[in-house]
């Protein structure tokens, strides 16, 4: 029968930790469960739930330092933030609705235990960049500190970038810092109908060496456009490609003028103002357009962006898929719903590896996750570092074994 352990309180975490030692017991680790299909099957009998562990411990808005336990919802925390115009800046998604649960459970501590930011990242950086410091116990059911509260720190290692995306493997969060960010005074989204995918792309690339600064560059076939509940996206009926623009309201006005007057050439240019252009990033970022089909398969693949028009040619010539750009191109959703599965693997894989990206089988169903790597396949070299890094942390392989890679 499988147990689940609620510790509240540090205390509790770290006697569930030297139990689970004591016993050779291993255990998965994990805060609301939005995102408890991300990754390898565990199937362990024993779970540690860190959702008890909540609560603002200290933020200094005029320091933009923020510090809270684990557990703590994102909801909360954009909430609590809101109040003195601040936002996490790395614009962490949710993705409870695309795995099935319910939305708005997402936590703090699975956001940086998975490094998941948003479209944002492009400008603002990935959740890791905003990792100040942190209390932890690792897999020794040691307590250690690492980082600071300030936003200059550079004592010692940088034990927070090692920390962040490691799912659970090397230490459990008691108390995250982050820098947080004055939100934006004004947000508006140019639309741009009919591109081609590959126009998109140069476009982007355009966007980007000019004076705009954009917050947000993504690009819609028509059938991910038509699954938007925004409707200038929506009613098209043709792709859509969205370049966000952020910050003081006179600069977003004059830059998003510009930005207008600059794409005329491309045709049909419309403008998405505050709430409906706030949607559709949430939609993006969120993964909405693949939240009705439960059942399909969703590969997240990161590329040169000069290289994803030929990454999606390729595989849309050997299989039927459903796809979306973000991160201006640097960033491919790509769907499939049929065909073999292990094909679809082994077709993506190859492709990516061409052209020197990473792919991650994101949402498949569990015999799908049991077969195949579900995190790009490291060269042995980095293997072997990454086991005596786990090695380090936790020697007994107590937390979230085999969560990343089989046998780490």
């Amino acid at each position: 029968m499988d147990s689940i352990l609620y510790p509240s309180n540090h205390t509790e975490v770290k006697e569930a930790t030297e139990w689970a030692i004591s016993t050779g017991t291993p255990m998965a680790i994990v805060g609301s469960g939005s995102k408890i299909a991300l990754g390898r099957s565990t199937n362990l009998d024993i779970t540690l739930n860190l959702s008890r562990l909540t609560g603002v411990k200290n933020y200094e808005p005029s320091e933009l330092i923020l510090t809270a336990r684990p557990g703590t919802s994102l909801k909360e925390l954009t909430a609590h933030l809101s109040e003195y115009g601040q936002e996490l800046a790395f614009e962490p998604p949710d993705y409870g609705p695309f795995f099935g649960q319910e939305p708005d459970t997402a936590t703090l501590g699975g956001a940086i235990a998975c490094n998941l930011s948003g479209p944002r990242r492009i400008r603002a950086g990935a959740a890791r960049d905003h990792f100040l410091g942190m209390e932890a116990i690792n897999g020794r059911a040691e307590f250690f500190k690492a980082g600071g509260k300030v936003v200059k720190n550079v004592t010692g290692y940088d034990l927070c970038k090692l920390i962040a995306g490691s799912y659970g493997t090397l230490a459990l969060l008691t108390e995250a810092t982050v820098k947080v960010l004055p939100k934006a005074e004004k947000v508006r989204s140019v639309l741009i109908s009919a591109l081609t995918h590959k126009t998109a792309l140069s476009v982007f690339q355009k966007i980007l060496s000019g004076p705009t600064e954009p917050s947000g560059l993504a690009h819609l076939p028509a059938d991910m456009a038509k699954r938007s509940k925004v409707d200038l996206v929506s009613n098209t009926g043709l792709p859509v490609t969205a370049i966000r623009i952020e910050g003081p309201t006179p600069s977003v006005i004059q830059r998003t003028k510009d930005l207008m007057t600059a794409l005329a050439e491309y045709g049909d240019v419309e403008e998405l103002h505050a709430h409906r252009s706030r949607m559709l990033w949430k939609e993006i970022g969120d993964l909405s357009p693949f939240v009705e089909n439960q059942t399909s398969t969703v590969w997240r693949i990161m590329v040169p962006p000069s290289q994803a028009g030929l990454v999606i040619d390729n595989l849309s010539d050997m299989f039927d898929i459903s796809w979306y750009f973000d991160w201006a191109g640097g960033l491919l959703w790509v769907e499939s719903d049929g065909g073999d599965p292990d094909e679809i693997h082994t077709g993506i894989r190859s492709c990516v590896a061409k052209v020197s990206g990473q792919s991650t089988l994101i949402r498949g169903n569990s015999t799908l996750r049991a077969s195949v790597e579900v995190f790009e396949p490291l060269p042995k070299p980095i293997f072997q570092l990454n086991y005596r890094v786990k090695q380090a942390f936790d020697p007994n392989a107590i937390f979230n074994p085999a969560r990343v890679y089989a046998g780490i």
